[in-house]
Order: structure tokens, then C-alpha cells, then sequence
């Protein structure tokens, strides 16, 4: 399951931006080649990198974001953040291989369950996560692998329960084939560990540098992250065409085919694995995050023309935008303005050809100074907002659940919610419930049921009174299952406690169901 995991976020690629005067006849095209597979990343855009067929100012007006303010609390990183990130680093370290499991281990297992010889259904499974003395899997499986080494083969022998479920096995005897992967066990964090392990591929040297700098990027995503949600927000769109947003769905499912052939898996491996039923409800869950991209790319196309500069695709990498600066400088088809990460960091004018923190500081203090002249700030302008608006405050709290079990578990949770709807969560009624993968939305006072209208996806939404939400799905690239929620507060500080009480009630909820 990690493997996929992985795969899923690789392709997922940020994407490089930059906006130049003048024109270009040929952009860097944007191709990924993986074992013989060609993924075309530029599919649905011209050579310029804006949209193909499309006039970016059609199709959105822009907001006024002259006066943009990112309040200190909205990108506000928690310890608890940055002990995430360090559990994800961590985990691809875990694996132990050099001693015996004991009962407390979590070991990674593939086995093969037979009875009289025959393999019977659901006896079978790759990469399943077991923990030693759980008592998860039948009476005497567990007990056989302690004292063994990973690598090794065990032929554990047991004997169903009379009452067990499965009735062409329930009461037989059975073998199965087990080969001990590895022993999960997720390293300690120290001096001596980061930099034989970490210092090469992340370049920490120390506990205490590790953690300055995952809480600095995660700032800087935050940033950015509020920055587009916010521009997305605000700008009115009309219909943006499928064909758009199909062109990037398409770009993001040829991604994982090929990333996963080049793991040697198949797209069917991966749906398996994920529950999902086939490729296009695979693509109907791509849909709701390829508008935003394509939202995204006609925010910063109508800017661009607005101020009559033009705007260019790159891979990602800052080196790639260099290549584009360097081809303006010796061609003299345009003049290089302004580049950045979709992710975060920019590169404003051309004295360096990398992420340069000391003109973007330069460029801050001259917007800081602007602002001033006109008797504002950008924090005056973001409040005046949220006086007028509300004080709106979403969050979301993800739950890991691994191996073939968590999987299960995922399901039946979202089982359990889909047939169970809740009255109330946190003091806040449920006033209408949608079920994206059912397509009804039902009024819970009236009880009248109407279609979604939108594409089926495993994703359950509950409308509360007085402005507030809840929405669950599974993750789409992690052994998860989240649940995001919003509220809207009166006060800054009444938005804190709200969101607060009502993540809790959520976690409450889950504990419930586990």
C-alpha cells in the first residue's frame, strides 16, 4: 500500500510558473518518459504554456487581491505539523531486518492460506501489516512467526473457528505460506541518525536544523496554499469547458500508468488496492482538484494579460525556469519578469537562477511600503474582509490506517457513516447530507432526497446549521480516511474556539466507530 502511495504522489508534480513580455515560439515541452511510456504534461496547453482554445479572461474575473492580507493564524505551523512530516521521513526508514520479531512487533507479511491443499478466497494477501499478540488474525498464527527472522518462509499451521464467517473454511484445518517481509519499527530521531541517514538526500545535519526547516517549508506551503484558496475564492468563474479539465485528469492518470509500470504494477493493481471500482471512477475523483488546477492556470493566465506579460510552463525546478531566462537573454524573444513554484518560492528579476529569498524580501518591503502610503496594511485589509464576511476557519484531521485491515476499516467507517447519517455533531444540527457516491442529497428535516448532479465519488458532505460543515472521504494517495470541517465565527477568536470544539467532537465521532 506504501508503494502505491508513493507512486501517486510522484505524480502529482508541482508545476513551475513564470511570466515574461514578448512571445515565444516553442516553450520547454513538458514530457515525462518512463519505460518506454510517454506522458505528454503539456496535453490541453499551448506553447506558451496558457490554456489551449481558451481565453483566460472569459472565463474568470479576477478579485482585487491588491490588498491581500495572510493572517498569522491561517498559516500558523503546530508542532504537531512538523512531527507529521518527521513521521513521513521516518517511516521510509523502517524497515528491520537484522534481528527476530518478538511479540509486540509490527511486522510486514505476505502469506498464502490453503485448506486441503487448495487456496480458498480471501486467504491471500501482499504487504499486510500484523502487530505480534494483537490476536487480529486466527489463534496461533501470530504466536508461530515470533523467533523468526525477516526473509524467512514460515509455514504456519491453524485451525479455523467452528463459527467463523467464512463457512467453506470454518472449523478446517489450514497452512499458510508466510514470508516475514520486514519488522516495522520506525527509528529514533537524533544528531547521529539524521546525518548518516538524512544529511545526502535532505541535507540535515541536526535533530534541531531538521526541524527549522520542515517548519519553514510547511509555512511557506501554508502561504501559498492560502494565497491561491483565497484568489480561487474570490474570483467569479463562468462554466469552465470538461475539455479543460478533462486535459488535466488525463495528464494525472497517464502519470500514474506510467509510474506504475515502471514499478511493475498495472492500474488495476492500484484500484484493487484502493477500493476503487474502475478507471473512471478513478478519474471522476481527479475531477474536483483538476478544476481548481485549471483554476488556477486561468487566475494567473487573466493576470498575466492583464498586465500585459505572458505566461510559460516549465518542469519543475527552478534550473528549467533559468533555461527560459537564458533563452530570452540570447534569442531576444521576451524579457524575463517573475517566476515561481506552484508550491512556493520565486525568483523575481534576473540576478540569480534559483530561489532567491533576498529580492523577494526586497519586493515584500516594497509592497509593506506601498500599503503604507495608502494609510492600510495588508493585515487592515484582511480583517475589514472578515468583518464583512464572517470569520471562516476550515481544518482537517486525517486518520492513518495501513495494511489490508486499515483498508477494511475505511470502508466500514464510511459504511457506518453512509447508512448511519448523525443528527448532530459538536451542538451543530446536520441539515442536509449528501452522498456523492449514492448521488442524493437529502433534507434531514423534510426528508425529501434530489440528486447531486455530480460525478459519483466515495465522498460523504453534511451540511450543519449556522454555517458549518463536514465532509469525509478516503485519501486518494494515502492509507487515510479525513475529515475536513468549517465553521464561521463572529470574532477571530470565536472562529479559534469553534473549530476547535468542533474537530474534537469529529475525533469523538471516529473513536466511536473504531
Amino acid at each position: 500500500m506504501k508503494k502505491f502511495a508513493t507512486i501517486a504522489l510522484a505524480v502529482v508534480l508541482s508545476m513551475g510558473i513564470l511570466t515574461g513580455c514578448g512571445s515565444s515560439k516553442k516553450a520547454a515541452e513538458a514530457t515525462t518518459e518512463v519505460k518506454e511510456e510517454t506522458v505528454d504534461y503539456g496535453q490541453g496547453l499551448n506553447e506558451d504554456g496558457t490554456l489551449e482554445g481558451v481565453k483566460a479572461t472569459d472565463y474568470v474575473t479576477v478579485c482585487d487581491y491588491s490588498a491581500l492580507k495572510i493572517p498569522k493564524k491561517e498559516v500558523k505551523v503546530s508542532d504537531s505539523d512538523v512531527q507529521t512530516e518527521i513521521d513521513t521521513i521516518l517511516s521510509s526508514y523502517n524497515q528491520v531486518t537484522d534481528r527476530k520479531v518478538k511479540k509486540g512487533d509490527t511486522v510486514n507479511i505476505d502469506y498464502k492460506g490453503m485448506v486441503d491443499g487448495k487456496e480458498f478466497d480471501g486467504g491471500t494477501a501482499s504487504g499486510a501489516s500484523l502487530k505480534i499478540g494483537s490476536g487480529t488474525f486466527i489463534d496461533g498464527f501470530e504466536d508461530q512467526l515470533i523467533g523468526k527472522m525477516p526473509g524467512e518462509t514460515v509455514q504456519v499451521k491453524v485451525t479455523f473457528p467452528k463459527d467463523y464467517q467464512g463457512k467453506e473454511v470454518a472449523g478446517k484445518d489450514a497452512v499458510f505460506e508466510t514470508t516475514i517481509n520486514y519488522i516495522d519499527e520506525t527509528p529514533k530521531l537524533t544528531d547521529k541518525f539524521v546525518k548518516e541517514k538524512l544529511s545526502d538526500r535532505y541535507g540535515y545535519t541536526t535533530v534541531k536544523e531538521m526541524k527549522k526547516t520542515i517548519r519553514d517549508e510547511i509555512f511557506k506551503t501554508n502561504k501559498t496554499d492560502y494565497i491561491w484558496n483565497h484568489m480561487i475564492e474570490k474570483s467569479k468563474f463562468k462554466e469552465i469547458p470538461d475539455e479543460l479539465i478533462n486535459d488535466r485528469v488525463d495528464v494525472l492518470v497517464n502519470g500514474l500508468k506510467a509510474q506504475l509500470k515502471a514499478s511493475n504494477y498495472t492500474l488495476k493493481d492500484y484500484l484493487s488496492a484502493y477500493g476503487i471500482e474502475d478507471e473512471t471512477t478513478l478519474r471522476d475523483q481527479y475531477k474536483s482538484s483538476c478544476e481548481s488546477t485549471v483554476k488556477v492556470f486561468l487566475i494567473a493566465d487573466a493576470i498575466a494579460a492583464d498586465y500585459g506579460v505572458k505566461l510559460y510552463e516549465v518542469l519543475t525546478g527552478f534550473k528549467f525556469i533559468g533555461q527560459k531566462m537564458l533563452e530570452f537573454e540570447t534569442k531576444g524573444n521576451g524579457t524575463y519578469l517573475f517566476g515561481m513554484e506552484e508550491s512556493y518560492g520565486c525568483l523575481i528579476g534576473t540576478y540569480a537562477r534559483d530561489k532567491d529569498a533576498i529580492s523577494a524580501t526586497a519586493a515584500l518591503c516594497e509592497a509593506a511600503a506601498y500599503y503604507k502610503q495608502k494609510g492600510m496594511t495588508l493585515w487592515d485589509a484582511m480583517v475589514a474582509m472578515y468583518e464583512k464576511y464572517g470569520y471562516y476557519k476550515d481544518a482537517v484531521k486525517s486518520i492513518g490506517l495501513s495494511g489490508i485491515e486499515g483498508l477494511a476499516k475505511i470502508q466500514s467507517i464510511m459504511e457506518t457513516l453512509r447508512n448511519n447519517t448523525p443528527k448532530e455533531v459538536g451542538g451543530y444540527k446536520v441539515v442536509s447530507a449528501r452522498d456523492y457516491k449514492l448521488d442524493t442529497i437529502k433534507d434531514m428535516a423534510a426528508g425529501e432526497v434530489k440528486p447531486t448532479g455530480l460525478p459519483s465519488s466515495n465522498v460523504l458532505y453534511y451540511d450543519l446549521n449556522d454555517g458549518a460543515w463536514i465532509c469525509v472521504r478516503p485519501s486518494g494517495t494515502e492509507p487515510k480516511i479525513k475529515f475536513y470541517y468549517g465553521i464561521k465565527g463572529s470574532s477571530m477568536e470565536d472562529a479559534d474556539a469553534k473549530s476547535e470544539a468542533l474537530g474534537a467532537a469529529v475525533m469523538a465521532m471516529v473513536d466511536k466507530m473504531m
